[in-house]
């Protein structure tokens, strides 16, 4: 294998694996995001309570239960809720807690929301904030409001909920950053057909607040710059020495002809006037000079409009031609 053939099928290997690398590196990103944690948080809010029944026969006739113990509604007067709210910070910062407390009352049919404890702020250093209330729900209220409503709307059943809504804000500056919440650890009280079921007792919410920081990754656009030339380069390279090689071609047979049957060959001066008799056309050189040699004619070589080059022969009314798109030597 001569040289020239390993160095094209070297430039051929170079070329595709420049393009897949370059491929490949498209499809990497030029900028890493890193996310850098300044500090973490935590809100955790938990409810407790005491039910005070009625008079009963299925306790007999006892006054106070405590969330782990069933609650009828018929027997249960009120319901002493006490809430408890902690916001924790790895950092410590200054810290605004905002807070409302709201009720609702609420069926398929109909809804009732109302406030329970007024909008209250405090300020805090350091990295803890704490938020409490008690509140006593009147059990036997809430039901005659409930059969109020179903009155009014024309409509009655025999479920419905009251929810305790605490709406907690806070806003922690830690340094240059801050964090903003809203937080609402909600208390379902449901009613079911005599029977209520209490639940939300215990909330929890973990957060962190966090840095960005974009990157832009060199070697990548260095990688893309690489490849891409390489590819180019090389893809350039070997498309001159592909087109010298058809040059090479065309030009062999202008040399062959001239220098093989430069006996037989005549130079025209002036470019072949338009034939109106009979064309044949062969195939290569050698075909016109074997009919040259047989019949005694010389083949006239001329150059076409089309830069074509024409070798001929003048037989009667007929002319043998060969046409080729070689170029003149340089």
């Amino acid at each position: 294998m001569n040289r020239r053939k390993l160095m094209t099928i070297g430039l051929v290997c170079l070329a595709v694996l420049s393009a897949m690398v370059f491929l490949y590196s498209l499809q990497l990103s030029e900028r890493e995001v890193r996310t850098y944690t300044i500090c973490s948080y935590s809100q955790e809010a938990s409810y407790d309570y005491i039910a005070t029944l009625h008079p009963n026969t299925i306790y007999d006739d006892k006054r106070l239960l405590k969330p782990d113990e069933t609650l009828y509604e018929p027997i249960t007067h009120l319901l002493k809720v006490r809430f408890s709210y902690k916001f924790t910070c790895s950092s410590p910062g200054n810290i605004n807690l905002s807070c409302i407390v709201l009720g609702n009352l609420t069926s398929e049919t109909w809804s009732k929301t109302y406030i329970l404890k007024s909008w209250s702020s405090t300020e805090y250093n350091g990295s803890t904030a704490e938020y409490t209330f008690t509140y006593t729900l009147n059990i036997t209220r809430l039901r005659e409001l409930a059969n109020i409503f179903w009155r009014e709307t024309g409509g009655y059943m025999t479920t419905y909920r009251h929810d305790i809504i605490p709406e907690i804000h806070v806003i922690d500056k830690v340094g240059d950053h801050v964090i903003d919440e809203v937080f609402q650890p909600i208390m379902v009280i449901e009613f079911l057909e005599g029977k209520m079921e209490i639940t939300g007792m215990n909330h929890r919410r973990l957060g962190a607040l966090e840095e960005k920081e974009v990157i832009y990754v060199r070697w990548v656009e260095g990688l893309r710059y690489l490849t891409g030339a390489t590819t180019m380069g090389s893809a350039t390279v070997l498309l001159y020495l592909t087109m010298k090689d058809i040059y090479k071609r065309r030009k062999s047979v202008l040399h062959k002809a001239r220098r093989k049957y430069r006996d037989l060959i005549i130079q025209a001066v002036e470019k072949p006037s338009l034939w109106k008799g009979i064309t044949i056309k062969v195939e290569t050189i050698d075909d016109l000079a074997k009919i040259s040699d047989q019949s005694g004619k010389p083949i006239i070589h001329g150059k076409l409009e089309n830069e074509k080059h024409v070798f001929y022969i003048l037989d009667s009314n007929i002319k043998y031609e060969f046409v080729t798109a070689e170029e003149d030597e340089a």
